[in-house]
C-alpha cells in the first residue's frame, strides 16, 4: 500500500485510482521498522487508511507519514517540526534572522520546519538551548544583532547577570585538578632530603 499525495484540511479526498470522492477512513494499528541492522526498532503507530467505495482501492496519505515521522522522532526525543518553529518566532525572528543570529543554514532551518529533514542529536541540542531567552540574548550581543526595535543595550542587563554568575562560581574553583595522582604519590613517597644538605 504506497502512500499517496495528501490533502489539505478540509478539501475533499479523492481517490487516486478513479477520482471518486466516496472515500471511507479507518484507523489502524501499525508496527515498522525504523534503522538499520542490529540498531533496528520496531515503532507503533495509528495511521489513517482510505478505502474507495467506488473501485475498492485502500490507500495512505500524508496523514500517515506525518504519524510515522511524529513516531520516529519521538523515539529519536528530538523536536517536532512546529515545536522548532514555535522556538524561532517566540523570538519575534524570520528564518533568515534566525539563521544569522544562530549560524544555523537557512536550507537546514527550512527543512527542519516543514518536516523534510530530521535534525542531528547535536542540533536538537541546540536548540533547546534557543529555547531560553539568556542564550538569545548572548548570541545577539556577539553577533551584534539587536531585536527588531531595542536599543543597542536591550538585554545586557540580563546577560551581566548571567556573566556575574559565572564569575562567582569560577572564584570558587581555586585549585586546579591535580592530573597524574599516581605519578605524584610516587615522587612524594621517593622524596628525601639529602645528607649533608645546608640551611640557610
Amino acid at each position: 500500500m504506497n502512500p499517496v499525495k495528501g490533502h489539505s484540511d478540509g478539501e475533499e479526498l479523492v481517490c487516486p485510482n478513479c477520482d471518486s470522492v466516496k472515500i471511507v477512513t479507518e484507523r489502524i494499528d501499525q508496527q515498522f521498522k525504523y534503522g538499520v541492522g542490529n540498531n533496528a526498532v520496531d515503532l507503533q503507530v495509528v495511521i489513517p487508511v482510505r478505502t474507495c467505495l467506488a473501485c475498492g482501492l485502500q490507500f495512505t496519505d500524508i496523514e500517515a507519514e506525518d504519524a510515522r515521522d511524529i513516531a520516529i522522532r519521538k523515539h529519536l526525543s528530538v523536536y517536532l517540526p512546529d515545536e522548532i518553529t514555535a522556538i524561532r518566532e517566540n523570538h519575534g525572528l524570520s528564518r533568515q534572522q534566525f539563521s544569522l543570529l544562530t549560524g544555523i543554514g537557512p536550507a537546514s532551518l527550512a527543512r527542519w520546519e516543514s518536516g523534510t529533514l530530521i535534525q542531528n542529536q547535536a542540533n536538537d541540542r541546540y536548540l533547546y538551548l534557543l529555547n531560553f531567552e539568556e542564550n538569545v540574548t548572548r548570541l545577539r550581543l556577539r553577533t551584534g544583532l539587536q531585536q527588531e526595535g531595542s536599543s543597542p543595550n536591550a538585554g545586557l542587563e540580563q546577560a551581566h547577570v548571567v556573566a556575574d554568575r559565572q564569575v562567582e562560581t569560577s572564584q570558587c574553583r581555586q585549585f586546579r585538578a591535580l592530573k597524574n595522582v599516581r605519578t605524584h604519590r610516587e615522587r612524594a613517597a621517593s622524596w628525601h632530603l639529602r645528607s649533608g644538605a645546608s640551611r640557610s
